[in-house]
């Protein structure tokens, strides 16, 4: 341990020859401080990079505390920073700590760099690197692991807490916009804005509490979702005195917010199983199971033969043997003269033709829902033997394509 506190490399290599399996034994216990541990804390970017080149599992190892490197090495800036918020971050810093702090920066860029996927490895209560950042409101280090790894603002704690969750809830809203920023250019925004936490608190109603929303951001979230509690956001800002609830009040109202005693009932899953089953859903829930009972040769097996079909039929049509002979459908029910119809395929009006995609849906779904485990083409099956699901499939589909009605490209 004195190679990592020291950030000796030579010493390191050293005990690797007296002991070439120091690193493996060390490996081998859950719950460790690692030398990455310890070099990354100090700041020894060197010997925290040949550490990982070495033994890329310290990065993700847990120790006693349930910490990775990052998370310490992120715990040793902030112990360097100072006490009061409202000065500045470098005034109460002497040359030495302001150098340390430096150094463990730097250190713990080169780490993101050298493997993104450490910011998403989870600590204590599923915390990553970057939900501490987000907490601390370090919006310089957020932007550089955002940078490095967007994927990592979907990750949750144990308390479904995202990135943007433990923003808000610790006054941040600077943070917040960052992470609100990222989201937008990776277009989850829409998607990741509407998780709640375990609590069932979308980041609307920790916003409104927190006293934090502004009015442009109120029309990019769900403004309705209940929380645990059944309550609404607007149903939060009425409960909050202050002028700041006045204004959010506002906003939310002007945005098409609604109380919780005005929006109809959750439908629940007991309502669900309750209620009468549809034809529709029967009919869904048939082609869900019969996917599910295929093994994927099966499927895979079902594909080709469907592209094949699908493919001699079109060129069928395209290119007949014997050619095309096109009626003019103007003779007004007069017999025609023309016998020659022998290997010759006759369109005597355009409907007609309307009607061949819905047949080619009809040939293909009828290939396709067929008992796949029939190999032989002019083998019998017996119905008794086939699958109820299968064969409520194929006379499904044919009667739908059959009962298609005509449509004109």
């Amino acid at each position: 341990m004195e190679a990592a506190e020291t950030g000796n490399i030579s010493l390191l290599y050293g005990c690797i020859q007296d002991y070439p399996k120091i690193l493996d034994s060390i490996d081998e216990i859950p719950f460790v401080d690692t030398p990455l541990h310890i070099a990354a804390s100090a700041g020894h970017a060197h010997f925290t990079l040949e550490m990982m080149r070495l033994m890329p599992s310290f990065g993700k190892k847990l120790n006693p505390q349930g910490l990775t490197p990052l998370d310490l090495a992120l715990q040793s800036r902030e112990g360097l920073s100072p006490s009061d918020p409202a000065l500045p971050k470098m005034e109460e810093l002497s040359p030495e700590d302001l150098d340390l702090q430096n150094r463990i920066t730097s250190t713990i860029i080169r780490l993101i760099n050298f493997d993104k996927e450490l910011i998403r490895v989870k600590g204590r209560e599923s915390f990553t690197p970057l939900h501490y950042v987000a907490k601390k409101g370090d919006i310089e280090l957020l932007a550089e692991f955002l940078y490095a790894c967007p994927e990592s603002i979907m990750d949750r704690t144990i308390r479904d807490e995202t990135a943007l969750h433990i923003a808000v809830k610790n006054s941040k809203q600077e943070t917040f916009e960052v992470l609100l920023g990222c989201l937008r250019r990776i277009r989850k925004h829409r998607h990741v804005l509407g998780w709640k936490d375990d609590e069932g608190n979308t980041l609307l109603h920790i916003a409104i509490v927190k006293s934090l929303l502004k009015k442009k951001n109120v029309v990019r979230l769900d403004k309705n979702a209940k929380n645990l509690n059944g309550r609404t956001a607007l149903d939060i800002a009425i409960d909050n005195p202050g002028e700041a609830a006045r204004e959010i009040i506002k906003a939310l109202d002007h945005a098409g917010a609604s109380k919780s005693t005005s929006l109809p009932k959750d439908y629940s899953l007991a309502k669900f199983f309750k209620s009468p089953q549809t034809i529709i859903e029967f009919a869904t829930r048939q082609y869900f199971y019969q996917g599910r009972a295929l093994t994927m040769e099966t499927r895979n097996a079902i594909l080709v033969v469907a592209v094949l079909i699908a493919t001699a039929t079109f060129q069928a049509i395209l290119s007949p043997p014997g050619g095309v002979v096109v009626g003019t459908g103007d003779n007004n029910n007069q017999p025609t003269t023309n016998e020659n119809h022998i290997n010759v395929t006759i369109m005597s009006t355009t409907a007609n033709n309307h009607l061949i995609p819905t047949n080619n849906v009809s040939y293909i779904n009828t290939t396709i829902f067929t008992n796949p485990t029939t190999t032989n083409p002019t083998a019998t099956v017996d119905p008794s033997k086939r699958s109820p699901r299968l064969y409520f499939s194929s006379r499904y589909n044919i009667l739908v394509s059959s009962c298609t009605v005509p449509y004109s490209f």
